[in-house]
Order: C-alpha cells, then sequence, then structure tokens
C-alpha cells in the first residue's frame, strides 16, 4: 500500500519528489537523487557514507535551494539510509 497522495502518482502537481541512493563500487559513499515527479527536475548531491544521519543532514541542506510551497511530499525506497527519515524535519 502506498501513503503516496494521488497527485504524486498521477504526476499532476509540482512538488511531489523521488529519491534515490547510487552507491559507489567500493561501497563506501553514495550520490542521492531528488527528482520531482512531474517536472523532473533533479537535484544530485555525494555523501562521504551512507548513514541515516548522513542522507538527513544532506537532504536537509540540498531542499534549501527550493522554496517551501514548491515541496510537497518526499518517497523514498527502504534502503537503510532512508530509515532515520522520519525523524528529520525541514528548518
Amino acid at each position: 500500500m502506498s501513503a503516496r497522495p494521488e497527485e504524486a502518482d498521477e504526476r499532476s502537481e509540482i512538488g511531489h519528489f523521488e529519491s534515490d541512493a547510487l552507491v559507489s563500487s567500493r561501497k563506501q559513499g553514495a550520490m542521492m537523487t531528488y527528482v520531482d515527479r512531474k517536472s523532473g527536475y533533479g537535484l544530485v548531491e555525494l555523501m562521504d557514507n551512507r548513514k541515516a544521519a548522513t542522507f538527513n543532514q544532506v537532504s536537509l541542506e540540498t531542499f534549501k535551494v527550493i522554496p517551501i510551497k514548491f515541496i510537497k511530499t518526499f518517497t523514498s525506497d527502504n534502503g537503510k539510509n532512508f530509515q532515520d527519515l522520519k525523524s528529520s524535519k525541514k528548518n
């Protein structure tokens, strides 16, 4: 069952982001991708490690460049770097 809103599933409005991690061949660091489902606008950030706390910090910093009115939802997979996602809040 998906908790994703209908607007995100239908790609009918801007502001619904999806995130994924691309892990380095040595499995030390990662590259995080954030893509708006409607527009395809993407952001990419490097991470020194794949810990949940690092992911949260990088995500909060990355999304500071987007006005809050354009951020509605954020969906990620069930990888270990996303396990503590709910504990972070945008400041």
